[in-house]
């Protein structure tokens, strides 16, 4: 029965030979799949899994994401797409499903006659999985959620060394914890604003019986924010708002409420581009007769916008449909190819100098297994930043612990993963103008 395939578990050699929704599947985060769709390598099934799964992450739903990459491809290749699109999400209808070489002797028990069943017990599985691994807990800013283990993800301490995760996300660190603090008054010198960024929910920073009431933290410089969660003690805020400054003394209200109160709130401002040294939380009304009492204050970061997306870029080679610019256009489903030599490299202009916090490379099969990230302000001499040696994965995520600045910024790649060239889906570099 179709319920065997639960137990077939992805063999890690061919994790970048997997192709169609399989490949999507997998690449959502999930640990199992159905099925191999070995025969879907052609590039178009290859580029609509890229944009179905691009689109899932972008928080579509699969009906979107299905939409968006048939419509892609319809515009892109014309209507004869958009069959052999359909074709890959549920295998071809005048073919058998392919059985994995370790499971030839396994009945095969697909077939055209019930294709059509299988094509929905697919869908559903599906969307329990991307429930699953999309669903927010409470507790959990959106930003703490993990990275899918087909990515590496890179953190650059700084003086340039790299640790190197398979699942691991900064913006899940909380900015706010042993920073400097301010409140508006406190019960006793046991109760102050630091209690309240020590990771202790033994202590509390707790606040007189009046309104208003604020207690604010210092991140020692702008940073792009993205969440902020409120532990409260019983004497929590039933009205209050979230404020951020540059200098301490010039507040604007980002976000506000009158239904708080806790125990946890997680407040999501993400969408707002907001970047801030200061965030204080400012009380306007009491939930109970005590004053505001919080046993922990959490900032976590947001990424900066993609400022490469469209910009000026240049590469030390390429090929004929797979031109440079194809790297920053925004789309998954176009690539920039390189000769097939080492060293090869790409840079893009920013136009303006600006302060990188972290950058996306989204490779195709051809990836580079050692490449350095380098910084530039004339285009000529270029400062490396970090180098990455003994990639093996084709999405690589690197974050910076402390944000470098530069108008130009390039990936020098020095050694290949294949026999191919470098080719890159798309480049995004996030960073804050100077």
């Amino acid at each position: 029965s179709s319920g065997e395939t639960g137990g077939w578990k992805m063999d890690p050699s061919q994790e970048n030979k997997i192709y169609g929704l399989a490949n999507a599947f997998l690449m959502a985060g999930a640990k199992y799949y159905i099925g191999t769709f070995w025969k879907v390598q052609d590039g178009l099934s290859m580029q609509f899994a890229r944009i179905f799964y691009r689109s899932i992450r972008m928080g579509k739903s699969i009906g979107e994401a299905l939409k968006h990459a048939r419509l892609w491809l319809m515009e892109k290749y014309g209507d004869t797409a958009l069959i052999w699109a359909s074709y890959m999400l549920y295998g071809d209808p005048g073919d058998y499903l392919v059985i994995p070489e370790e499971k030839k002797g396994f009945k095969k028990f697909v077939t055209p006659k019930n294709l059509s069943l299988l094509g929905i017990v697919f869908i559903i599985l599906i969307s329990i999985a991307l429930h699953q691994i999309f669903r927010l807990k409470e507790e959990v800013p959106i930003s703490a959620l993990n990275i899918p283990s087909l990515k590496n993800v890179y953190y650059v301490k700084e003086g340039g060394a790299v640790n190197k995760y398979d699942e691991y996300n900064i913006l899940s660190r909380n900015m706010a914890l042993s920073k400097k603090s301010d409140h508006s008054s406190m019960q006793s010198k046991y109760q102050g604003s630091s209690y309240a960024f020590d990771n202790n929910l033994g202590t509390r920073w707790a606040s007189l019986f009046s309104d208003p009431q604020w207690i604010y933290v210092d991140l020692g410089e702008s940073v792009p924010i993205g969440y902020i969660k409120l532990k409260w003690q019983m004497a929590s805020a039933r009205s209050y708002d979230i404020q951020v400054s540059n200098d301490a003394k010039k507040w604007k209200t980002v976000w506000r409420t009158s239904n708080g109160g806790g125990p946890v709130d997680v407040i999501d401002i993400s969408k707002k581009n907001i970047v801030a040294r200061y965030v204080r939380m400012y009380g306007r009304k009491r939930s109970t007769e005590w004053g505001y009492s919080l046993f922990e204050f959490e900032v976590y970061l947001n990424l900066s916008p993609n400022v490469a997306t469209g910009k000026e870029v240049f590469a030390s080679s390429g090929s004929e449909g797979y031109a440079v610019e194809k790297a920053v256009d925004g789309y998954m489903g176009t690539r920039w190819g390189s000769e097939y030599s080492d060293p090869q490299w790409i840079y893009v202009n920013l136009e303006a100098k600006y302060k990188i916090d972290a950058i996306d490379i989204m490779w195709e099969y051809a990836y580079g297994s050692d490449y350095i990230i380098q910084r530039s302000d004339d285009a000529k001499n270029w400062i490396d930043v970090c180098e990455i040696k003994d990639n093996n994965r084709v999405e690589n995520h690197i974050y910076f612990e402390k944000p470098f600045i530069a108008q130009y910024v390039r990936l020098y790649g020095k050694k290949r993963a294949t026999d191919w060239g470098y080719s890159i889906w798309e480049l995004n570099i996030h960073g804050i103008k100077e």
